[in-house]
């Protein structure tokens, strides 16, 4: 391992093939993982400088270069990392051309190869001289001084030159270095000695101490002038002719694969000139011609095992990730996979090389008549990672023609992309489908929120929002339903591409094309999922445990319009209600249905499973029953007492404007909410509720919270509820993105229409410096009495008031009393509470 890097040459590039892909220098450790790479440059013209790995991330800085900069001249490159500063630096004839910083990654170098990568592609197109490989970071100065001269041991870092190779052998398939150290490298391939004539000779300068001796003779003479004439010759440089011939691995799980069977050199037929002295051409021949080759374009094709992504899900960040002892569990409905998911098949789970946790795959079936038949399912392209530039050219996902089946009656092609590198990443674009030519008939953008997703926090950057996925989430599936574009027994067109990419953009795509029969039922409801209550489905974390109105999503499966349902559900044990839908949903159209409750006694009973049915449909009974039930498991909320005083507190961070909070009642009405709020001030809200279910919510507009690590800027705050005594009952995790949100229950649960006119009291700023600004609302005509006490007991101030259902306000003036902790007693009916205030 080591912590700084240099690699120097001098290269002039091709001035007819670049830019193309190109990697002038590649290393890799002892994994055979990328250590250090320079494409230089690659095919947008983008030079890319790679160094330091852990596992397959490493370290880069990236820069645009000109036409100039890359061909027609020589030019001296150098390639710097200080690891323990975090800087790469790149040099161009010897002034810095680009740096990057937060590079910190170590490089470790076990094998290197030059003009190539390691495994001979991405060869580099031109000359390269004079190349030196350090231990060290040379800073500019010191390559300036030596970019033009042979390096010696007067260099002043010397002792950290770890290969030098003048490449001025000649001749042979070996190169010498020219340092201590004496490591000759192979020739692999083809490489043609050039030589540079004197007059562009531009570098390997050496100084010489003795001038000429020069002496002048002065004289008559008679001058003879005899021509000779001298032939030389130069040879034209060869076409390498490489011929391929395809392996079949026929019976094996091996692809087929390309195998080299021959080398050629061969020059095309063309006039050989004859020049004078000063350089005019004079004659002219054209050679005879020994052969000919064709050349044709061979349409090739890897031949794959046939792979179909079932779903498309990043595992979150580990650290300080607690996913309790019976994890969390995502449900993917395949139905779509119904005619591939029989027999002996092979599953792999790829792309996850640093997971951290446990996965376990189970399958459920469903037993019935599907909606309608999935009659065939096939990928349009194989899914894989390509870059935006393949996509782009349709060197990958090209347009391809596609046969239907003719026994087709509904076709949808399903979607799932997401986006990787810095830039595609990080930043959205559109996606478009077309086919058959014409306008565009899809144009989506593929961008996700990750700020709500349900598994938080996490370790890492999880809440930047990201294209298509997010850390701990399924990536986002678009279903495009194709049926009117196409037609059965007929050939298609379909053609993907991205609008706009620029940079590291990568994308790993995922399109098939499956194909419906026609609908099984004209009469078909069905409950597809129980948002809540249900804690076994991750994806409504955030709002589970939950008490207050179940949530389910019902789905219209039949050709006949739905208007009306009848609905009954229970917690199994408890007591069943019952609720009449109506509206109008149409064929595979579905909808979220709030449930109400009669009291929040429907939730107390002896179990934790919740079951909804669906009784009768447009006033008939349904065709299909399989899919009128369904049954979830959940855990029950946190309750307290009914007759205890609950504070909510909240304490902001440097952005509190970003904050604030609302409480819900049973029915969902507000209740309570504080918003407006200072930055870094604590909020004190007092409050009596009478039995019921609440939902307490708090958001934040900024979508990181009251605490980010990665944003440690914005400061850190709290939420809390605490009991009459400052214990906290539930405290929020400060890292909760968008929103966070808890609902618990207050007291036997009797009836929920006794919800009303509770006591609320709310005590700001605090910190203060002189003013307190004290709300109150209660019953009419309730008796308050507030004091205020200092540290050491002693009653400063005291008032007594009559409150009402109505907000009642007034502040106390402290500002002449001493900067420190005092206390306000609050006396309401047979309640006290005591809250701590701290005077600046």
């Amino acid at each position: 391992m080591s912590e700084q890097f240099t690699v120097s040459f001098w290269v002039y590039g091709n001035e007819k093939l670049l830019p193309i892909k190109t990697s002038a220098f590649f290393g890799v450790d002892s994994e055979n993982l990328r250590s250090v790479n320079v494409h230089l440059p690659w095919s947008n013209s983008s030079i890319y400088f790679d160094c330091g790995n852990t596992g397959n991330t490493y370290d880069r800085i990236e820069k645009a270069a000109s036409a100039t900069e890359i061909k027609g001249s020589w030019k001296h490159w150098t390639f710097t990392k200080n690891a323990t500063s975090g800087v790469m630096n790149i040099y161009l004839n010897g002034e810095l051309w680009h740096s990057g910083t937060d590079k910190t990654r170590l490089i470790e170098i076990q094998n290197l190869y030059f003009g190539s990568d390691n495994n001979g592609n991405n060869v580099f197109n031109g000359k390269i001289d004079e190349l030196s490989i350090w231990n060290t970071a040379l800073d500019q100065q010191t390559i300036n001084d030596w970019m033009l001269k042979p390096i010696d041991a007067s260099h002043p870092e010397y002792a950290n030159l770890l290969a030098y190779y003048k490449l001025d052998e000649g001749n042979g398939t070996t190169v010498n270095d020219a340092s201590v150290n004496a490591k000759v490298t192979s020739i692999d391939g083809y490489m043609y000695w050039k030589y540079e004539r004197g007059d562009n000779i531009i570098k390997g300068f050496s100084v010489c101490p003795n001038r000429p001796n020069i002496g002048f003779v002065q004289g008559d003479y008679n001058l003879t002038v005899n021509e000779n004439i001298v032939t030389d010759s130069v040879m034209i440089d060869p076409n390498i002719v490489k011929e391929y011939e395809i392996v079949h691995n026929w019976g094996t799980m091996k692809n087929d694969s390309i195998a080299q069977v021959s080398v050629q050199e061969l020059w095309n037929v063309q006039y050989q000139y004859t020049y004078n002295s000063q350089g005019v051409r004079i004659d002219s021949v054209m050679p005879m011609q020994t052969g000919s080759i064709a050349i044709n374009e061979l349409t090739y094709y890897n031949r794959y095992p046939a792979k179909f992504q079932l779903m498309s899900f990043v595992t979150p960040y580990g650290i300080n990730l607690d996913l309790g002892m019976e994890g969390k569990t995502w449900v993917f409905d395949v139905s779509d996979y119904a005619p591939i998911l029989k027999g002996r098949k092979r599953l792999t789970m790829e792309n996850g090389g640093q997971r951290q946790e446990d996965i376990d795959i189970k399958f459920v079936y469903i037993v019935g008549t599907p909606t309608r038949d999935v009659i065939d399912i096939n990928p349009i392209w194989r899914p894989a990672s390509n870059s935006y530039t393949d996509i782009q050219s349709d060197r990958v996902l090209e347009t391809r023609d596609v046969n239907l089946n003719p026994d087709g009656d509904a076709f949808k092609v399903i979607s799932v992309i997401t986006g990787h590198g810095q830039e595609g990443e990080f930043i959205q674009r559109h996606h478009t489908l077309n086919i058959d030519g014409g306008a565009i008939e899809y144009d989506w953008i593929v961008w996700t929120e990750c700020s709500t997703i349900p598994i938080y926090p996490q370790g890492g950057t999880w809440l930047y929002d990201r294209a298509g996925w997010c850390p701990g989430d399924p990536t986002v599936i678009f279903q495009h339903d194709i049926t009117g574009y196409v037609t059965a027994g007929q050939s298609h067109s379909f053609d993907y591409n991205i609008t706009y990419a620029t940079g590291t953009s990568n994308y790993l795509v995922n399109h098939l094309l499956v194909t419906y029969g026609e609908p099984n039922f004209e009469l078909d409801a069905a409950v597809i999922r129980v948002l809540k209550p249900n804690t076994q489905d991750a994806s409504q974390e955030r709002f589970n445990p939950a008490c207050t109105y179940p949530e389910i999503v019902i789905q219209n499966n039949g050709t006949t319009t739905i208007t009306s349902m009848d609905i009954s559900y229970k917690v199994i044990g408890g007591i069943t209600e019952t609720y009449s839908w109506s509206g109008n949903l149409e064929y595979l159209e579905m909808e979220t249905v709030v449930l109400p409750i009669s009291s929040p006694g429907f939730w107390l009973s002896r179990g934790n499973h919740f079951e909804v049915t669906i009784n009768h449909v447009n006033g008939q009974q349904d065709e299909n029953s399989n899919n009128n039930q369904y049954t979830s498991i959940f855990t029950n909320i946190d309750l307290y007492a009914e007759d205890e005083m609950l504070d909510i507190e909240l304490k902001t961070n440097n952005t509190g404007y970003q904050s604030s909070w609302v409480l819900y009642d049973g029915n969902g009405e507000v209740y309570l909410e504080r918003g407006n709020c200072d930055n870094n001030t604590v909020y004190n809200d007092a409050i009596l509720l009478p039995a019921g279910c609440y939902k307490l919510r708090i958001n934040d507009t900024g979508d990181n919270g009251l605490y980010f690590w990665h944003q440690a800027s914005q400061g850190t705050g709290y939420f809390k509820i605490k009991d009459a005594n400052g214990a906290a009952l539930y405290t929020f995790n400060p890292d909760f993105g968008r929103f966070a949100e808890y609902e618990f229950g207050i007291g036997n649960f009797v009836n929920i229409d006794k919800v009303e006119n509770p006591f609320v009291l709310s005590v700001s700023p605090n910190p203060t410096s002189g003013i307190l600004n004290v709300k109150v609302k209660g019953h009419d005509n309730e008796r308050v009495s507030v004091a205020i006490v200092n540290a050491f007991m002693s009653k400063i101030l005291e008032k007594e008031f009559t409150v009402t259902h109505q907000d009642f306000n007034t502040e106390f003036d402290i500002s002449q009393y001493p900067s420190g902790i005092y206390f306000l007693h609050f006396t309401y009916g047979s309640h006290t509470l005591i809250k701590k205030v701290i005077k600046l």
